[in-house]
């Protein structure tokens, strides 16, 4: 879906190191081996507010060193106070906060994967939230039903 999202923009190249895997790698696997492949590039880590959110909650492995390790751009979602309400109450958040570059949008956007496969799985409408290809491709294939 990826390639299909990007394939008119040659400034995207789709890695493939994940799918590569035989086990899922962690976020924090997945970023140390594009920084040890690419030192020379910042590499930087983009979620929403509502991944921090779930990293705040302690789930996910290894997020400390993300935080100590990499660039973190955090993309607001439901008007989320980031940094009150998540980065404030976590101390690792907190001591590398210089890491974390927190986006606010003037239209608040909460479009994600999981809204997305929501909205699938209940036959409501995903156009013009994916590129069209993206879109056929779903549903062509069945996806999040």
């Amino acid at each position: 879906m990826i390639n299909l999202a990007i394939q008119d923009n040659k400034k995207f190249k789709l890695g493939t190191y994940e799918v590569n895997q035989l086990l899922q790698p962690n976020t924090i696997n997945t970023l140390d081996y594009y920084k040890e492949r690419f030192g020379w590039c910042e590499i930087y880590f983009i979620c929403g507010s509502d991944n921090l959110i779930d990293i705040n909650n302690g789930n996910w492995r290894g997020y400390k060193d993300i935080f100590k390790k990499h660039k973190v751009i955090v993309l607001q979602r439901n008007n989320d106070n980031i940094y009150q309400d998540i980065i404030l109450k976590n101390d690792i958040m907190l001591k590398y906060k210089n890491n974390i570059k927190i986006i606010y949008e003037n239209v608040v956007n909460n479009i994600s994967s999981t809204a997305i496969r929501k909205l699938v799985h209940c036959n409501m409408s995903i156009k013009y939230l994916l590129p069209n290809l993206v879109e056929k491709y779903i549903k062509d294939n069945n996806l999040y039903k």
